[in-house]
């Protein structure tokens, strides 16, 4: 019983009224919330073993079932409508330009090895829709619960295998030197590492200023997404952690009632993570410019994007199109390039953002995400100031981790790995307050468009095993095995042109080393390659080699000599097309091809005597 300041009792205070009891449906919706959550986020450290790509399809497969998922559950945000708009506006101006490019349904749909086509855009559109759906202002505390649970675990599983590659040990098999734990590469890594951090650390420091307890879910998995960071030894992820790091000091600092104490820790903070930097040769020396090879990639980095620009410049209004780097940038390599950067001529991203949506879509592509960008910050800093408890630590992490790993893809190319997580935090930010009611009507059609897609999906995963297993069978000497193993991925990817490329670039090799039975093979495989990709210097190239080893003389001189244009600074191919030009009795256009070459490539010994074979022909010693 209490009594007023007069002394008289007040009445007594009701009984406070017991928590409605969560009905069946509630219950169920809840389970499908955890599991879509479970799902997007662990979908970008999933590797599936057994298919030629084994880090992008299972991140897309799991992400559709999530999708699913969401379908059914209760919305706890929904997009806002200039969102939809500017998404089908975008999509349909992207499949025209696809459409009227050189390989249209490669282009519309994806090629190797990112698919970065509607088989990609599709499933990060349904990732920012299910972000707002799930994460958005209704979203229970459960949800972000199982958010920080699920990016914590995911977190020390990333960091545990990247640190087991950090003193040797290869748990996951590989030959690259930087291996990137389960993200695939390190620069993936890294930046998935900066997402989890940034997301956690944001948490832990909100339920610590709410409460005063620690959250060690989200401490643990902080603190493990730096040092995947760190371990990763990329410089485009340190530079993005750099931003996470200042963003979450800022706030520690500002937001604590004693400042000075805060500003300790953040210092101790701060120092610890400068300190495992230090501590990692690798890292320290790519930091700080030790390693020769991390010298010369900042050097490689400056000319890519300087060809990429002049793409751009070459295509100011209506880009590429999709997919249409790769096939398009060899021509704009100049002498230097095969000698000085990479000796090979497949280059599938110009490692920049804002460069790669100017190839695509020319300076339009560009302003628009800018544009995006714009408008993502201006509604994060609304919901910002509506946001409370846990739902402004999670619109606080997203704009962070959008901030982050935003200057870090300004540096390094895009996958599904790190678009993915990035799509669903890009939803958390832009999501309203939901509709009062929900069509069933249009869960059905979800439903149906996910379980459509999802099928589509699994089927060219299982088409990704059929190409592994042609891969392996041809390395063997089972070229029969082989053959009938790129048929059947060919029939479930029938638009993947890459598919044919493939198959005739490892059959075409079978066929150079001799095997039985690789000749008629090749020369299929080739042939369609080429029919499919007419602007592909790769695909010229293959159906070049593999006609010269059979005997078409004609075939293959015309195939290489559209590779030479299609890339005229590649010495390989300028060899090669001598070659044709030599055994079909034009010596003075051989010679040309290996005066062209040895131009390119002083030190090639095979072109020089090459050259001479042509200037005995021709009867001269002063070629050369």
């Amino acid at each position: 019983m209490t009594s007023t300041r007069a002394g008289r009792k007040a009445p007594p205070r009701p009984a406070p009224r017991p928590a409605p009891l969560l009905s069946g449906s509630d219950a169920a919706r809840g389970r499908l919330a955890a599991a879509a959550l479970i799902l997007l986020w662990t979908a970008p450290i999933l590797v599936l073993p057994g298919v030629y790509h084994r880090w992008g399809w299972p991140t897309l497969l799991a992400a559709v079932v999530a999708g699913g998922c969401a379908v059914w559950v209760r919305p706890a945000g929904r997009l806002p409508g200039w969102w939809s708009v500017a998404a089908a506006v975008v999509a349909a101006t992207l499949a025209v330009r696809a459409l009227f490019g050189d390989a249209p349904l490669a282009q519309l749909l994806g090629r190797a090895p990112r698919y970065e086509g509607f088989v990609e855009a599709a499933v990060l559109v349904a990732a920012v829709w299910a972000g707002a759906r799930l994460l958005g202002p209704r979203a229970p505390v459960a949800s972000h619960l199982v958010t920080v649970r699920t990016l914590a675990t995911a977190s020390c599983l990333l960091a545990g295998v990247a640190v087991l590659e950090t003193i040797g040990w290869r748990p996951i098999e590989t030959d690259l030197e930087r291996p990137g734990s389960v993200a695939g590469n390190a620069t993936d890594q890294g930046i998935l590492g900066l997402i989890f951090a940034a997301w956690l650390l944001h948490n832990a420091l909100g339920v610590w200023l709410r409460t005063r307890r620690t959250s060690w879910w989200a401490v643990v998995g902080g603190a493990a997404g730096v040092v995947a960071v760190v371990t990763s030894a990329s410089r485009a992820a340190l530079l993005g952690l750099a931003v996470v790091v200042i963003v979450i000091a800022v706030r520690s600092v500002w937001s604590a009632p004693r400042r000075a104490v805060a500003l300790g820790w953040v210092t101790v903070g701060v120092a610890a993570v400068a300190g495992l930097v230090v501590a990692l040769p690798f890292t320290r020396e790519r930091v700080f410019g030790v390693d020769g090879f991390a010298r010369k990639t900042v050097g490689d980095r400056l000319v890519i994007w300087r060809d990429a620009l002049e793409l751009v410049q070459a295509h100011p209004w209506t880009g590429v199109g999709m997919n249409g780097y790769m096939d398009a940038i060899p021509a704009h390599f100049d002498d230097t390039w095969y000698s000085t950067v990479t000796p090979d001529h497949v280059l599938d991203s110009p490692h920049n953002l804002l460069l790669q949506s100017g190839v695509v879509a020319g300076v339009p592509g560009m302003a628009l995400v800018l544009l995006v960008g714009i408008a993502v910050s201006i509604a994060g800093v609304r919901a910002l100031r509506a946001a409370e408890g846990p739902r402004r630590d999670a619109v606080l992490g997203a704009l962070t981790v959008l901030a982050g790993a935003g200057i870090a893809l300004l540096m390094s190319p895009t996958s599904p790995k790190t678009l993915l997580p990035l799509a669903v935090v890009a939803g958390v930010v832009l999501a309203r307050e939901p509709w009062s009611r929900s069509l069933r009507g249009l869960r059905v059609l979800g439903t149906a468009a996910v379980a459509t897609w999802l099928v589509a999906l699994t089927l060219w995963t299982a088409a990704d095993g059929f190409l592994l297993t042609g891969v392996s069978s041809a390395m063997r000497g089972d070229t029969v095995a082989a053959d009938a193993a790129f048929g059947a991925a060919a029939a479930l990817r029938s638009w993947d042109a890459d598919i044919p490329l493939t198959a005739a670039q490892i059959t075409g090799g079978a066929l150079q080393q001799g095997m039985a039975g690789a000749g008629d093979s090749a020369s299929r495989w080739s042939a369609e390659a080429a029919a499919r990709l007419p602007r592909s210097a790769a695909a010229r190239e293959a159906a070049g080699m593999v006609a010269l080893q059979r005997g078409e003389l004609l075939v293959a001189r015309e195939h290489l000599h559209e590779a030479r244009v299609l890339s005229p600074a590649n010495p390989r191919i300028w060899h090669e097309s001598g070659l044709a030009e030599l055994a079909a009795g034009d010596a003075s256009a051989a010679r040309d091809a290996f005066e062209r070459v040895l131009e390119l490539q002083p030190d090639r010994t095979e072109s020089r005597a090459a050259l001479a074979e042509a200037c005995r022909q021709l009867g001269t010693a002063d070629c050369g």
